[in-house]
Order: structure tokens, then sequence, then C-alpha cells
């Protein structure tokens, strides 16, 4: 097996094992697998279940881009920031395949706030929590607390 087939059936293992954090354009990968195919017909039994594996999990992301809820991001400094009510399961995963990477919970630990931080954690963000009661605004006393969350 040469090099270039080496390389890049490593980076096709790779990217299999973390397809969100993995190379930057899977279809370009995809194309040099069937490239490599195409030259070295040996390689099918290798090849051929990367290049499916990789086709099932571009197809599966395509659908679910077709039913995404968009999100209203606002641009604030390098990033951006959206406010919403408690999210759901959908609403998470949604979050994370349109860039997101963290998500802030107001919510008391009785109104689910957990159930949150399990879900953001299974979707791979980071999961920030300032737990308010009903919604009432933070005391003086909690505003050091407030500012190292934000740090």
């Amino acid at each position: 097996m040469n090099d270039v087939l080496q390389k890049l059936i490593n980076e096709a293992e790779a990217w299999l094992k973390s397809p969100e954090s993995g190379t930057d354009d899977p279809e370009k990968l995809l194309t040099a697998l069937q490239e490599e195919l195409g030259k070295d017909k040996a390689a099918g039994r290798t090849l051929g279940p990367l290049i499916g594996q990789i086709k099932s999990i571009q197809n599966k992301r395509k659908n679910r881009l077709k039913n995404i809820e968009p999100i209203n991001w606002v641009a604030i400094k390098q990033g951006r920031l959206a406010i919403g009510h408690r999210p759901s399961a959908k609403l998470i995963t949604d979050i994370q395949l349109q860039g997101g990477s963290h998500i802030l919970t107001l919510l008391s630990e009785t109104e689910g706030a957990r159930d949150i931080e399990s879900k953001v954690q299974k979707e791979g963000l980071i999961w920030l929590w300032f737990a308010m009661q009903s919604a009432d605004p933070p005391t003086e006393d909690r505003s050091h607390e407030l500012k190292s969350l934000f740090a």
C-alpha cells in the first residue's frame, strides 16, 4: 500500500471517529478516496467500506440540515449570541449544527437545568449554568459569581 493511500485511509478513519472535529472538507476526502480506488482496484476491500460510511454520514447530515430550526444569532465582539427559552433536545442539536459552542442556562435545578446539562454535553457543547429562581434578577452578592461565569 502506497503512502498516499495509507494517509487517506488514516484521515478517513480519524474523520469517521469524530466527524464534527475531523477534516474541514469531507467531500474532498471522499473524492480523493474514490480517485485512489480508481487507480488501485485491490484497495477496494479497504476503501469501499470507508467510502460507504462517509457517504452515509454525509446523507444523515444533509437530512438533519433540511429540518433545522434556524437560530437568530446576534454578533457580539468576535462571537455571536442567541437568546431564547429553555431549549429542547432538538434545538440543542440544531445549535451545535449551526456552529454554537456553549449554552448558558439560567434555570433553577427544579426547572430541569440538569436535564439541559446532559443533553448539551451529549452534543459536545459546553454547558454554563447560572441558577436563577423564577427569573428574579441576581442579587448584588452574586455579581462576582456572574462575572466569573462570563470570564
